[in-house]
């Protein structure tokens, strides 16, 4: 990685999707998926901080039905799903 020291790494946020929708019954499925795109689409005005607040709202919202729900989310690599190119 020598020549390429300030590329920031974007993770896979379809796959980040499908990890948490694996843990969801299929009667709230399509209703994660909904909210789960609005976390991740930054494309209007990105800034990480707001996709960030995105997630803890998104967290927050269905940590009452699925309490697990946030080990999706660790803070320490969020950020790479949230590194956009335009």
């Amino acid at each position: 990685m020598e020549a390429w020291r300030k590329t920031k790494l974007q993770k896979g946020v379809v796959y980040k999707m499908r990890n948490v929708l694996n843990d969801i019954r299929p009667k709230d499925k399509a209703a994660v998926a909904d909210d789960l795109r609005r976390v991740f689409d930054n494309f209007d005005a990105y800034d990480e901080n707001r996709g960030l607040q995105k997630v803890d709202s998104f967290v927050l919202k269905w940590e009452v039905k699925y309490p697990t729900i946030k080990r999706h989310f660790n803070k320490n690599t969020l950020e790479y799903h949230f590194t956009y190119i335009f």
